[in-house]
């Protein structure tokens, strides 16, 4: 897991708000669980509003810097830790909720064992397709990485993966929308190391990728197709077999 100090002062900033419709999806989905665990709770951007409808909600992070942000914001129930080592009872969630949390977490097992542990129903999470028509920039600059022989302490695993290996028992599209975007702004984001896939990369390496980076993208635009998906698990999904394919990939 990544801790998310560096990014604390700004992280609202560079990260849009969730869509009132994405919280909607996830209120409804939770909506037969009281008390739920968000994983990566980070500064709290879906258990604020979560809790304004009424859901009892605890979070976890490595971040002690986002959750002042957090505290800040109204969530008082938070606890400094590791997501694959979960310092609470047996059966004590009715749920837990991942979002933008799997592809900062390289032992997968660890992670889903500790939510089949301290969880009653189900493990929630909400996953952003991007369809860019080139190339997108975080992945052009993770290629860059592996065609030099590095590979980011960051994975590369995302929410689709684990629902093509461990198929969740609800899937569900909530909105989907186009938008045009100029590439000077998340190369500027790349060269400042705002994304978690350049922060333990050397520095002369980063200077390199980004000169053939910005060369290629610099000034253009480009549209991309976006889809925001729900999946749910149920906790029983996660048997030692399940986890066992999730390993050996």
């Amino acid at each position: 897991m990544v801790c998310f100090d560096r990014m604390a002062g700004t992280y609202d900033v560079l990260r849009p708000s969730p869509p009132p419709q994405v919280i909607e999806a996830l209120a409804e989905e939770l909506s037969d669980c009281s008390l739920v665990l968000e994983v990566g709770v980070g500064t709290g951007r879906l258990a604020v509003p979560l809790l304004e409808r009424g859901f009892r909600v605890v979070g976890i992070d490595l971040s002690r810097k986002m959750l002042d942000v957090g505290r800040a914001k109204g969530l008082s129930h938070v606890v400094v830790g590791d997501v694959c080592h979960l310092p609470f009872r047996h059966k004590a969630f009715d749920a837990v909720l991942a979002v933008h949390v799997l592809h900062l977490v390289r032992d997968w097992p660890a992670l889903l064992s500790e939510v089949r542990r301290v969880t009653k129903e189900k493990l929630v999470a909400n996953w952003r397709a991007v369809e860019p028509l080139s190339p997108n920039l975080r992945q052009v600059y993770h290629e860059s990485l592996l065609e030099r022989g590095f590979q980011p302490g960051v994975g590369n695993r995302w929410e689709d993966e684990l629902a093509r290996l461990i198929p969740p028992r609800r899937e569900a599209r909530i909105l989907a929308y186009e938008e045009e975007t100029k590439l000077d702004e998340p190369l500027r984001s790349l060269r400042q190391r705002e994304m978690t896939v350049t922060w333990d990369v050397p520095e002369a390496m980063h200077q390199a990728i980004m000169r053939d980076m910005e060369s290629r993208f610099g000034g253009k635009s480009q549209t991309f197709r976006y889809e925001m998906h729900l999946m749910s698990w149920a906790v029983d999904d996660f048997t030692d077999e399940a986890l066992a394919k999730v390993a050996g990939v």
